[in-house]
């Protein structure tokens, strides 16, 4: 079992962050700043310190090294025009072993500041914060250039029981309220102004069905005109909205940030404006219907029991079944088939199982 270890940690973001850790004891959180929050930030040439920073490596199917060596003499070259008295020193892990990998940094020490998320499992946010793993920034955040960087709107949705917890990425973060134009694509296209699109009126709906006329131009030059970074749900887009108070995909209960008031998302005008825009965008319904069909048929579901379900209020198996027999076709909630064999070897069951 994963173990949270009782770091502090500097986080940024809601969806998508970065975190300053530092090794110890407690300590105040006016000393969480770049140059001077990290306990394990080590020594340079120069009398500089090395502040780690640890980040996680989408859609490639390996670390490119030059690129993050090119990024890392990048921000020392420009921190030494500022007068840094620190530098960087960047260390990419691929996503599949980034959680493993980052969490035995915290614990040894390793580790100045790393890329987390809200979703990630015990070097999350919610982990962190809940284990009194993070600094209080709320009193040290407003009237910086950081701060100043992103709408407020965005600072009060990456909050934890108001308080400024973490650093929420902005631009840069995977998420599906990013739109982005591959260059190929634009150039068939031809005359994608996203500045325009970007200012096309005060709503998160304004802007998208300013896509609109680019999609058309797009028919029969580019099947994707668009890219959504991430899965293109209701409340990754109206972030300058509502407030969703839960970190499943199908979150809908937020507070509206107009009235302060907690919602139901669903019952909302913007929820209803950006259905029926995405059903006007979607294939047509015999297309769907085609591919519904075609999962339909080769798709199949089928159980093997190793052993009973337990109820989950009794705490008791809900039927007897001996250690050396399973049970084919069990069903989804631990029913009984009544098909009970003497335990195969799994490269048989496997067999057993495809051939049904």
């Amino acid at each position: 079992m994963k173990k949270l270890f009782a770091t502090k940690a500097l986080a940024l973001s809601a969806a998508a962050l970065l975190a300053f850790v530092s090794c110890g004891g407690k300590k105040d959180s006016a000393s969480a700043s770049a140059a001077s929050s990290s306990g394990s930030a080590s020594a340079a040439a120069g009398g500089k310190r090395v502040i780690k920073i640890y980040r996680a490596t989408y859609n490639t199917s390996a670390v490119d090294e030059k690129e993050v060596a090119a990024v890392q003499d990048a921000m020392n070259a420009r921190l030494g025009e500022l007068g840094a008295d620190y530098v960087v020193d960047i260390r990419d892990i691929m996503n599949g072993e980034y959680g493993d990998k980052a969490n035995m940094a915290l614990a040894g020490g390793e580790v100045d500041l790393l890329w987390t998320a809200n979703w990630w499992a015990t070097i999350g946010t919610n982990d962190l914060y809940k284990g009194n793993a993070a600094y209080d920034l709320t009193s040290l955040l407003p009237g910086t250039r950081l701060w100043n960087s992103m709408p407020a709107w965005y600072w009060e949705a990456a909050r934890y029981d108001g308080k400024d917890m973490f650093v929420p990425v902005y631009k840069e973060g995977a998420e599906g309220y990013m739109i982005k134009v591959l260059l190929s694509a634009a150039d068939k296209i031809g005359g994608v102004d996203m500045k325009k699109i970007e200012n096309a009126g005060p709503t998160t709906y304004d802007r998208l069905k300013a896509l609109e006329p680019y999609m058309a131009k797009a028919v029969g030059k580019v099947k994707y005109p668009f890219v959504f970074a991430g899965t293109a749900m209701f409340y990754r887009f109206y972030l300058d909205r509502y407030d969703c108070i839960d970190n499943g995909l199908m979150s809908m209960i937020g507070v509206d940030q107009q009235t302060n008031e907690l919602v139901n998302t669903v019952q909302s005008k913007e929820f209803e404006q950006y259905c029926t825009m995405m059903a006007e965008w979607g294939e047509p319904t015999e297309e769907i219907l085609r591919y519904d069909e075609k999962c339909n048929m080769y798709s199949a579901c089928y159980g093997v029991g190793l052993r009973p379900a337990i109820h989950p209020v009794t705490g008791l198996p809900i039927m007897a079944m001996p250690e050396d027999e399973i049970e084919l076709g069990i069903g989804v909630h631990g029913e009984s088939s009544g098909n009970r064999i003497k335990l195969p070897r799994s490269k048989d069951l496997a067999v057993m199982v495809c051939d049904i």
